[in-house]
Protein backbone atom coordinates (compact mmCIF):
# COMPACT_ATOMS: atom_id res chain seq x y z
CA UNK A 1 0.00 0.00 0.00
CA UNK A 2 1.42 3.27 -0.70
CA UNK A 3 0.29 7.13 -0.32
CA UNK A 4 1.75 9.95 -1.36
CA UNK A 5 1.14 13.63 -1.61
CA UNK A 6 0.43 15.50 -5.34
CA UNK A 7 3.67 17.45 -5.58
CA UNK A 8 6.27 15.98 -8.19
CA UNK A 9 9.87 15.86 -8.96
CA UNK A 10 11.63 16.24 -12.36
CA UNK A 11 13.93 13.39 -12.88
CA UNK A 12 16.06 12.69 -16.18
CA UNK A 13 14.00 15.13 -18.38
CA UNK A 14 10.28 13.78 -17.18
CA UNK A 15 8.15 14.11 -14.34
CA UNK A 16 8.43 11.79 -11.60
CA UNK A 17 5.18 11.61 -8.99
CA UNK A 18 5.27 11.30 -5.49
CA UNK A 19 2.92 8.36 -5.79
CA UNK A 20 5.69 6.41 -8.20
CA UNK A 21 8.37 7.13 -5.68
CA UNK A 22 6.38 5.29 -3.17
CA UNK A 23 5.21 2.85 -5.39
CA UNK A 24 8.83 1.61 -5.81
CA UNK A 25 10.16 2.01 -2.05
CA UNK A 26 7.53 -0.31 -0.94
CA UNK A 27 7.99 -2.90 -3.24
CA UNK A 28 11.83 -2.92 -2.07
CA UNK A 29 10.47 -4.70 1.14
CA UNK A 30 9.63 -8.10 0.55
CA UNK A 31 7.06 -8.11 3.57
CA UNK A 32 3.63 -5.94 3.95
CA UNK A 33 4.50 -2.52 4.03
CA UNK A 34 2.86 1.41 3.56
CA UNK A 35 5.39 3.77 1.95
CA UNK A 36 4.65 7.40 1.37
CA UNK A 37 6.43 9.63 -0.64
CA UNK A 38 6.99 13.63 -0.49
CA UNK A 39 8.92 15.37 -3.34
CA UNK A 40 9.07 18.80 -4.67
CA UNK A 41 10.63 20.32 -8.00
CA UNK A 42 13.10 23.21 -7.50
CA UNK A 43 12.79 25.33 -4.29
CA UNK A 44 9.38 26.50 -3.10
CA UNK A 45 9.50 29.30 -0.58
CA UNK A 46 12.76 30.36 -0.85
CA UNK A 47 12.32 32.38 -4.14
CA UNK A 48 11.97 35.51 -1.84
CA UNK A 49 14.93 34.94 0.76
CA UNK A 50 17.76 36.21 -1.99
CA UNK A 51 18.92 37.80 1.58
CA UNK A 52 19.83 34.76 3.42
CA UNK A 53 23.22 33.29 3.27
CA UNK A 54 23.89 29.95 1.63
CA UNK A 55 23.96 28.71 5.38
CA UNK A 56 20.32 29.48 6.45
CA UNK A 57 19.14 28.26 3.03
CA UNK A 58 20.56 24.54 4.03
CA UNK A 59 18.89 25.29 7.62
CA UNK A 60 15.72 25.85 5.92
CA UNK A 61 15.79 23.12 3.43
CA UNK A 62 16.71 20.43 6.71
CA UNK A 63 14.04 21.83 8.10
CA UNK A 64 11.47 21.53 5.32
CA UNK A 65 12.77 17.87 4.79
CA UNK A 66 12.47 16.89 8.40
CA UNK A 67 8.38 18.14 7.84
CA UNK A 68 7.87 16.48 5.06
CA UNK A 69 9.73 13.37 6.36
CA UNK A 70 7.13 13.56 8.91
CA UNK A 71 4.10 14.02 7.22
CA UNK A 72 4.87 10.98 4.71
CA UNK A 73 5.47 8.79 8.14
CA UNK A 74 1.85 9.84 9.53
CA UNK A 75 0.60 8.92 5.73
CA UNK A 76 1.29 5.60 5.76
CA UNK A 77 0.53 5.17 9.55
CA UNK A 78 -3.21 6.39 7.89
CA UNK A 79 -2.31 3.98 5.62
CA UNK A 80 -2.28 0.72 7.75
CA UNK A 81 -5.55 1.99 9.97
CA UNK A 82 -3.63 4.29 12.12
CA UNK A 83 -5.38 7.44 11.05
CA UNK A 84 -4.37 10.29 13.24
CA UNK A 85 -1.42 8.70 15.31
CA UNK A 86 1.54 10.94 16.23
CA UNK A 87 4.88 10.09 15.25
CA UNK A 88 6.77 11.86 18.15
CA UNK A 89 10.50 12.37 18.47
CA UNK A 90 12.39 10.34 20.41
CA UNK A 91 15.22 11.86 22.87
CA UNK A 92 17.48 10.23 20.51
CA UNK A 93 16.32 11.98 17.75
CA UNK A 94 15.07 8.75 16.10
CA UNK A 95 11.00 8.44 15.10
CA UNK A 96 8.62 7.48 18.25
CA UNK A 97 6.36 4.92 16.22
CA UNK A 98 2.83 4.44 17.78
CA UNK A 99 2.83 0.84 19.90
CA UNK A 100 3.00 -2.01 17.78
CA UNK A 101 4.16 -0.04 14.37
CA UNK A 102 7.92 0.12 13.58
CA UNK A 103 8.83 2.02 9.89
CA UNK A 104 11.55 4.35 9.35
CA UNK A 105 12.20 7.83 7.72
CA UNK A 106 14.45 8.95 5.50
CA UNK A 107 14.66 12.61 3.37
CA UNK A 108 17.24 14.50 1.58
CA UNK A 109 17.46 17.29 -1.27
CA UNK A 110 14.11 17.15 -2.78
CA UNK A 111 12.26 14.15 -1.45
CA UNK A 112 11.72 12.36 1.73
CA UNK A 113 9.56 9.08 2.22
CA UNK A 114 8.72 6.53 5.03
CA UNK A 115 7.40 3.07 5.57
CA UNK A 116 6.09 1.28 8.13
CA UNK A 117 4.32 -1.95 9.16
CA UNK A 118 2.74 -3.85 12.02
CA UNK A 119 5.73 -5.50 14.68
CA UNK A 120 4.04 -8.94 14.01
CA UNK A 121 5.15 -8.36 10.20
CA UNK A 122 8.71 -7.42 10.94
CA UNK A 123 10.95 -6.65 14.18
CA UNK A 124 12.34 -3.39 12.40
CA UNK A 125 12.40 -1.28 9.21
CA UNK A 126 15.02 0.45 7.55
CA UNK A 127 15.21 3.33 4.45
CA UNK A 128 17.78 5.61 3.37
CA UNK A 129 17.05 7.83 0.12
CA UNK A 130 20.07 9.95 -1.50
CA UNK A 131 21.39 11.71 -4.53
CA UNK A 132 22.28 9.71 -6.78
CA UNK A 133 26.68 11.56 -7.11
CA UNK A 134 29.73 10.61 -6.24
CA UNK A 135 30.40 10.78 -2.84
CA UNK A 136 33.57 13.12 -1.81
CA UNK A 137 36.56 11.23 -1.56
CA UNK A 138 37.21 12.12 2.08
CA UNK A 139 33.78 10.94 3.03
CA UNK A 140 33.95 7.47 1.06
CA UNK A 141 37.56 7.08 2.99
CA UNK A 142 35.14 6.98 6.46
CA UNK A 143 32.38 4.71 4.75
CA UNK A 144 34.05 2.31 2.93
CA UNK A 145 35.99 -0.53 4.11
CA UNK A 146 38.23 -3.68 2.52
CA UNK A 147 35.78 -6.02 3.13
CA UNK A 148 32.71 -4.47 1.20
CA UNK A 149 32.07 -5.86 -2.40
CA UNK A 150 30.92 -2.75 -4.57
CA UNK A 151 28.53 -3.10 -7.02
CA UNK A 152 29.33 -2.59 -10.46
CA UNK A 153 27.17 1.32 -10.26
CA UNK A 154 28.25 4.49 -11.42
CA UNK A 155 28.57 5.28 -7.78
CA UNK A 156 29.43 2.62 -5.95
CA UNK A 157 30.81 4.65 -2.26
CA UNK A 158 27.33 6.44 -2.59
CA UNK A 159 25.63 3.00 -2.92
CA UNK A 160 27.52 1.79 0.32
CA UNK A 161 26.84 4.54 2.25
CA UNK A 162 23.36 4.85 1.79
CA UNK A 163 23.17 0.91 2.87
CA UNK A 164 25.40 1.49 5.85
CA UNK A 165 23.01 3.81 6.66
CA UNK A 166 19.55 1.44 6.00
CA UNK A 167 21.18 -1.07 7.81
CA UNK A 168 21.68 1.17 10.76
CA UNK A 169 18.58 2.62 10.94
CA UNK A 170 17.03 -1.22 11.10
CA UNK A 171 19.57 -2.38 13.77
CA UNK A 172 19.07 0.69 15.58
CA UNK A 173 15.86 0.27 17.45
CA UNK A 174 16.31 -3.51 18.14
CA UNK A 175 20.01 -3.09 19.79
CA UNK A 176 20.06 0.44 20.84
CA UNK A 177 23.71 0.96 19.97
CA UNK A 178 25.61 3.02 17.73
CA UNK A 179 26.58 1.11 14.45
CA UNK A 180 29.52 2.79 12.81
CA UNK A 181 29.96 2.47 8.88
CA UNK A 182 33.43 0.87 9.53
CA UNK A 183 31.83 -1.85 12.17
CA UNK A 184 29.91 -4.05 9.13
CA UNK A 185 30.81 -5.27 5.67
CA UNK A 186 28.11 -5.04 2.68
CA UNK A 187 28.19 -7.48 -0.26
CA UNK A 188 26.10 -6.11 -3.29
CA UNK A 189 24.23 -8.58 -6.06
CA UNK A 190 22.75 -6.97 -9.29
CA UNK A 191 19.37 -8.54 -9.84
CA UNK A 192 19.04 -6.45 -13.10
CA UNK A 193 20.64 -3.46 -14.31
CA UNK A 194 19.86 -0.48 -11.52
CA UNK A 195 18.77 -2.69 -8.82
CA UNK A 196 19.61 -5.92 -6.20
CA UNK A 197 20.03 -6.92 -3.20
CA UNK A 198 22.69 -7.09 -0.89
CA UNK A 199 23.84 -8.84 2.88
CA UNK A 200 25.38 -7.27 6.29
CA UNK A 201 28.15 -8.86 8.04
CA UNK A 202 29.59 -7.57 11.77
CA UNK A 203 33.16 -6.85 11.79
CA UNK A 204 32.96 -5.18 15.66
CA UNK A 205 32.61 -8.01 18.08
CA UNK A 206 32.86 -4.67 20.11
CA UNK A 207 29.30 -4.31 18.92
CA UNK A 208 26.57 -6.31 20.09
CA UNK A 209 24.05 -8.12 17.65
CA UNK A 210 25.60 -10.58 15.30
CA UNK A 211 22.56 -12.08 14.88
CA UNK A 212 20.20 -8.91 14.37
CA UNK A 213 22.95 -8.25 11.41
CA UNK A 214 22.91 -11.48 10.13
CA UNK A 215 19.16 -11.85 9.86
CA UNK A 216 18.44 -8.70 7.72
CA UNK A 217 16.84 -9.30 4.33
CA UNK A 218 18.16 -5.76 2.38
CA UNK A 219 17.64 -4.72 -1.31
CA UNK A 220 18.16 -1.44 -3.65
CA UNK A 221 17.62 0.31 -6.84
CA UNK A 222 18.21 3.68 -8.22
CA UNK A 223 16.18 6.11 -10.33
CA UNK A 224 16.99 9.09 -12.44
CA UNK A 225 19.15 10.67 -9.82
CA UNK A 226 17.98 9.01 -6.48
CA UNK A 227 19.32 5.76 -4.76
CA UNK A 228 16.91 4.04 -2.74
CA UNK A 229 18.13 1.42 -0.44
CA UNK A 230 16.20 -0.79 2.58
CA UNK A 231 16.59 -3.31 5.15
CA UNK A 232 14.08 -5.07 6.87
CA UNK A 233 14.15 -7.98 9.80
CA UNK A 234 11.86 -11.19 10.06
CA UNK A 235 9.19 -10.39 13.20
CA UNK A 236 10.64 -14.31 14.48
CA UNK A 237 13.45 -11.94 16.04
CA UNK A 238 11.38 -10.02 18.38
CA UNK A 239 10.68 -13.39 20.36
CA UNK A 240 14.37 -13.72 20.62
CA UNK A 241 15.25 -10.31 22.19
Amino acid sequence: MTQACDDVILAAGKARSAAEWARRIGGLFDIDVSAAAFVVQGNPGFQQTHQRNEADHRILARRREFRSGRVCAQRALAARGRIGEVVRRNVDRSPGWPSGIVGSVSHCAGIAAAVVTEEDKSASLGLDVERWTALPIEVAELVRCREDVQANVTHPDMLIFSAKEALYKCYYPVVRRFLGFLDVAVRFSEIALGHGCFEARLLNPACPGEDVVSAMEARWFVDADRVVTAAWLPPALNARL
